[in-house]
């Protein structure tokens, strides 16, 4: 009975918070761009030139030149009656002199909309989108720890077992505790404000671009990162055409601060993760848990006991266990379903589906020269700088789709004598699986991701969530992440100033974007290059 009223309880208490945080809160807008051009030729290069009226007149006052690859290269203020440019300002690449850069992050992208878009003649300030592959479970705490260096998470969710207890989600979420990422961040909307900003998503997403540009234009020359929550939530409530809409928005956006700015901008945009965008239902693996005899609760006693969180609406799940292996078999029976990862007392990761079983083995050569692929390991297992390869150890079926891959690289002659593959030869074999770059992420999982680590992860099928019942009342599901498949794992980077590797792992993504000086490191701080203009800009 005390259970029942904890939990009518925190409903009050939500929604409560739905309707106060929402009241009174002034959004801002963003500084509008043209819908449409008022003239589009082709130029004696090879490119085009694409002319706009910015300040309503009905007379052309801007124009961008683009080359004949597509990009941007010049822009031009200040026509003259007879159309010709009166100032020219040239887009040189991988220019360092630029006043101000911005990072915009951007939750719940996906790589092949973005490709979609680009292809479709946008974002054409910018070079190609390049693919990030996102960790396993595929949440944004993880996935923006990893990009910045933070990791671990504390959990992989705010609502998680410390060992003792099952912690709250509300509260944790809406002060932000597992997101260490959020300290290196300049602008975003509190997470406090997240659940109104899920109830009216384009509105905000406008207020959040607008707290950049606002941010850019009052601060000195700089760089400043900014975070928005908004396309997550373009993407749950209306699928692709929310992610299609917000994507003319961010386009459109970008041309405004070129403008605004006169080029002397660099904008890098960059997702945490992908959506399926298919419309899901919602499981209940507590109820399925308790269906097989286990004693589903809040701590870990016996042998038969399981802690399982219930928080976000996502394709994945954790569960606490202290029989994971029998857990977790049982677990991959359940509809919706596709696969479990388990930890084993031996230091693998155990895979199992309905049908089949296998062992991931990691091993790192400690005196080899070659670097470690993720700096981000060198503080958990398997550790070190050396260089890492895998075995995939098959018992029955091929739960990770990989027998095809295995085959052809034994024959290739890159595997050895105890069934290793070196990473750098797996990560290319499997960039475009099924399961993108699965043995990195599944060890990854269970070493250095997270403090409060998860004996069993669940990876569910498209078109099934699992999570809170009682945020499902609230919010469509006609996007959902988490799970280990290519509809979930590929976010995506693009930046103004260089161009990027066709496909990274998002704990290179930084070192990347510092070796291109796209983002300042740490060595630029301590040149006394400066940051934007601090944490957390007020939303009201």
């Amino acid at each position: 009975m005390n259970c029942v009223k904890d939990i009518r309880l925190l409903q009050l208490l939500v929604v409560s918070l739905f309707l106060a945080f929402g009241a009174g809160c002034i959004l801002r807008q963003p500084t509008p761009f043209p819908v449409a051009p008022m003239s589009f030729e082709a130029t004696t290069e090879g490119g085009w030139r694409t002319a706009y009226d910015t300040d309503g007149d009905s007379k052309v006052d801007y124009v961008e030149i683009a080359s004949p690859v597509g990009r941007v290269v010049e822009l031009g203020f200040g026509l003259a009656d007879d159309g010709s440019i009166t100032e020219a300002i040239l887009r040189d690449p991988g220019a360092e002199n630029r006043c101000r850069r911005v990072l915009i992050i951007l939750d719940s992208i996906p790589f092949h909309l973005v490709k979609e878009a680009y292809d479709s003649g946008r974002f054409r300030h910018f070079f190609p989108p390049s693919r990030v592959i996102a960790p396993f479970p595929v949440m944004t705490d993880l996935c923006l720890n990893e990009f910045f260096g933070t990791s671990p998470a504390t959990g992989v969710e705010t609502e998680y077992y410390d060992g003792e207890r099952l912690r709250d989600g509300w509260f944790g979420y809406a002060e932000s505790d597992n997101s260490k990422w959020l300290s290196k961040v300049d602008v975003y909307v509190p997470f406090s404000q997240h659940n109104h900003v899920y109830l009216d998503a384009a509105n905000w997403f406008d207020h959040e671009l607008g707290l950049i540009e606002e941010a850019l234009a009052e601060g000195d020359c700089g760089e400043t990162i900014g975070y928005s929550v908004s396309t997550s939530a373009l993407g749950v409530s209306f699928g692709r055409d929310g992610h299609v809409a917000g994507l003319v928005t961010l386009d459109r956006f970008c041309q405004a601060l070129m403008h605004r700015f006169r080029g002397d901008i660099e904008i890098t945009m960059v997702s945490d993760h992908g959506h399926n965008l298919r419309e899901s239902r919602r499981i209940s693996l507590r109820e399925a848990a308790a269906n097989f005899g286990y004693e589903v609760g809040k701590s870990l006693d016996g042998i038969g006991d399981v802690v399982i969180p219930e928080f976000g609406l996502v394709s994945c799940a954790v569960a606490y266990s202290k029989s994971p292996a029998r857990f977790a078999r049982d677990m991959a029976a359940v509809e919706g379903v596709e696969l479990v990862a388990f930890r084993r007392a031996d230091g693998g990761v155990g895979v199992v589906d309905r049908v089949g079983e296998a062992i991931v083995m990691a091993r790192v050569s400690g005196d080899s020269s070659v670097p470690h692929p993720s700096a981000s390991l060198k503080d958990g297992a398997p550790g070190g700088d050396g260089a890492l390869a895998f075995q995939y150890d098959v018992l029955r079926g091929d739960p990770l789709r990989l027998g095809g891959v295995f085959e052809q690289l034994r024959s290739d002659g890159a595997v050895d004598a105890d069934g290793f593959v070196s990473d750098a030869d797996l990560r290319k074999a499997l960039a475009d699986g099924y399961y993108t770059d699965a043995l990195y992420r599944l060890y990854r999982a269970f070493n250095g991701l997270t403090i409060h680590t998860p004996q069993v992860l669940v990876s569910l099928e498209d078109g099934y969530y699992s999570g809170s019942p009682f945020m499902s009342q609230f919010l469509s599901e006609k996007a959902i992440h988490g799970n280990l498949n290519e509809n979930n794992s590929f976010a995506f980077v693009m930046s103004t100033q260089a161009p990027l590797p066709a496909t990274m792992r998002m704990d290179e993504l930084m070192a990347e974007l510092n070796r291109l000086r796209i983002v300042q490191s740490s060595e630029d701080a301590d040149r006394g290059l400066t940051r934007g203009p601090g944490n957390g800009v007020p939303v009201k």
